[in-house]
């Protein structure tokens, strides 16, 4: 940045707006106390990108999210994030649900919802699995057209 003629002011406590947190929460303020976590560093972490996802214009969300066939029932934060996901899929396009609860789904379903609602323009950028391209569930517009 400073190269670039935007240095960071050490004595305003500015840093590059990147942050390492666990996309699918913290969006909504928290129902009880927080957790405590080994160091205080990762706690402010935590703190400075919640206050980022309930405050900021997100432009940007990457990531390399877990992969894991069935995660389980979604924790209430996450209830009926991929539903869009399953509209139309039995009955317009006759394409059977496949690994649509997979938790690299909702990690890629929520960055695409939050950005979305936020700024209607931003960048989605995540590993993820081979399935994301070729399962007819994940394609089903290119399946429909064809």
């Amino acid at each position: 940045m400073q190269n670039l003629g935007a240095p960071l002011s050490e004595k305003l406590h500015e840093r590059v707006g990147v942050y390492l947190t666990n996309a699918l929460t913290g969006w909504n303020p928290a129902k009880g106390p927080k957790q405590k976590l080994m160091f205080p560093e990762m706690e402010e972490e935590r703190d400075a990108a919640e206050l980022v996802k309930r405050d900021k214009t997100i432009l940007v969300v990457l990531g390399n999210p877990p992969y894991y066939a069935f995660s389980g029932v979604s924790p209430e934060e996450e209830q009926g994030l991929v539903e869009p996901y399953k509209e139309g899929l039995a009955t317009e396009w006759k394409i059977r649900k496949y690994n649509l609860d997979e938790l690299y789904v909702r990690f890629l379903r929520l960055a695409e919802r939050r950005i979305a609602e936020m700024s209607k323009r931003g960048i989605v950028c995540y590993i993820s699995s081979y399935s994301y391209l070729s399962d007819p569930s994940f394609c089903r517009r290119a399946q429909a057209t064809k």
